[in-house]
């Protein structure tokens, strides 16, 4: 059953099914689908190959959704952050054989863009549960010095979990990121620039994985 909440045109104006039509609301806009049909033929090899790795890359990348939607940002392109991170984790950041899949984190990505990527970045352990990022600043082309730095320190043992800092600017060639808790755990360590507008980001770089020393 569909209900007409405004005028048929508008935006919310039918809600609910009417048919094999199905009206709903995106991004405040009217939108209409058919139902999908009932299958009959089986699934292929394939098909539930695609649908593991599928699977674990979108799970995978909710719980990085506050960095993705940062890092994954382009104003080019209409569709999500994370329909593009998963685009990208698909072909480049699963690793492993069916039904073993897992995630390949040297390989990804938590930012992309055209701007110009970390030069020699360096992360090393500070005391008290603390991490410090170097890099190398050179001022040329689209690489501006007031781009922020985003640090990521992501621990996946035994769930995934991350911590971000965007509190240094690239010209500054150094940050800092505090992972209370996790002293004794390994992290993986990643660095990424945004502009000063959150329009552009530059794609992340991997800077290894260290283990959190107290």
């Amino acid at each position: 059953m569909a209900i007409q909440i405004k005028g048929i045109l508008s935006p919310g104006g039918i809600s609910g099914k009417i048919g094999n039509l199905v009206y709903y609301t995106w991004r405040g806009k009217p939108c209409v689908r058919t139902i999908p049909r009932k299958r009959f033929k089986k699934v292929s090899r394939a098909q539930i190959i695609h649908r593991k790795r599928f699977s674990l890359v979108t799970q995978t990348l909710r719980v990085f959704m506050p960095v993705l939607n940062l890092g994954f940002r382009d104003p080019r392109d209409r569709t999500t952050p994370l329909n593009r991170a998963v685009s990208y984790a698909l072909k480049s950041a699963v690793k492993g054989q069916y039904p073993n899949f897992g995630i390949d984190y040297a390989n990804m990505l938590f930012s992309r863009g055209r701007l110009w990527p970390a030069c020699n970045p360096v992360v090393e352990n500070m005391a008290g549960e603390g991490l410090r990022f170097t890099w190398e600043y050179r001022s040329r082309g689209c690489n501006q010095g007031d781009d922020t730095a985003i640090l990521i320190a992501v621990c996946e043992d035994p769930l995934p979990c991350f911590f971000m800092a965007t509190n240094a600017v690239k010209a500054s060639g150094i940050g800092f990121l505090h992972t209370p808790g996790m002293a004794g755990k390994k992290m993986h360590t990643y660095i990424g620039f945004i502009d000063a507008k959150e329009k552009h980001a530059a794609d992340s770089v991997y800077t290894g994985e260290l283990m959190i020393t107290p």
